[in-house]
């Protein structure tokens, strides 16, 4: 035993790939913690008060519109790369899903946060169904979508962004923030004197996800003398 310390790993059961909602004009399932948490994870500049407002105000705009906040956040860190932007599109716009950005035109401007994610929300709710607004119209292209022509974000490409992968990324986006609201099992393991045991494990569901987490295998000792092998993220390892 002197050899060896004790250590709490909690193992993070990863949700399977499959049963992400891509729909729409749905409800969506994610707390404002997982949104911050995620939108924090793209962009650790981010303060915890500015990443909770956008949280928030995504939840709260999508709720009012009936739209997956989900899909509408993850769409707003690919738009904007976690709101680093670097595009056609300024951060002072408010513009956080490229509305009006093309051929070389910088896109609309809003004069909040709010304001521009109502838009946005408003957008989505333009191509996702024929149903009307809830709240005062701010999106000035809502009127140049086809009503209800993609139900979900796959439908998306071709239409929102010429990419013909853009509903692959936003649903790879979305299997990734799923990750995080994956419930957590405390365990007790004996740790070797020497292992970093400040690492938090990731227990995985099969290989093809690994990439999509960022882990690393590591081989640990444990009682009985038994290899453990464990996934580790690499950005929780300090």
């Amino acid at each position: 035993m002197k050899n060896s310390l004790f250590f709490l790993i909690v193992f993070f059961s990863i949700c399977s790939v499959y049963g992400i909602n891509d729909k729409i004009f749905s409800p969506g399932s994610s707390s404002a913690l997982t949104l911050s948490q995620f939108l924090s994870y793209g962009n650790s500049a981010l303060g915890d008060e500015l990443l909770m407002e956008f949280a928030n105000i995504y939840i709260e705009e999508a709720k009012l519109e009936g739209i997956n906040w989900d899909i509408a956040f993850v769409q707003m860190c690919l738009e904007t790369g976690f709101l680093k932007f670097g595009g056609l599109v300024d951060y002072g716009q408010n513009n956080f899903c490229g509305l009006g950005s093309f051929d070389s035109k910088k896109g609309a401007s809003f004069s909040t946060i709010r304001d521009g994610v109502r838009a946005h929300i408003q957008h989505l709710k333009a191509y996702s169904t024929t149903e009307d607004l809830k709240g005062e119209l701010l999106d000035p292209r809502f009127y140049f979508v086809k009503r209800g022509s993609a139900e979900t974000v796959h439908d998306l490409a071709g239409k929102w962004a010429e990419d013909p992968k853009y509903g692959v990324k936003l649903v790879s986006l979305l299997k990734r923030m799923s990750y995080i609201d994956s419930d957590p099992v405390v365990l007790k393991a004996e740790i070797p004197v020497g292992f970093e045991p400040a690492k938090v494990a990731v227990e995985y569901v099969s290989e093809e996800v690994l990439p999509e987490v960022n882990v690393e295998k590591t081989e640990i000792d444990t009682p009985g003398n038994d290899t453990k092998v464990l996934f580790v993220k690499k950005s929780w390892v300090r």
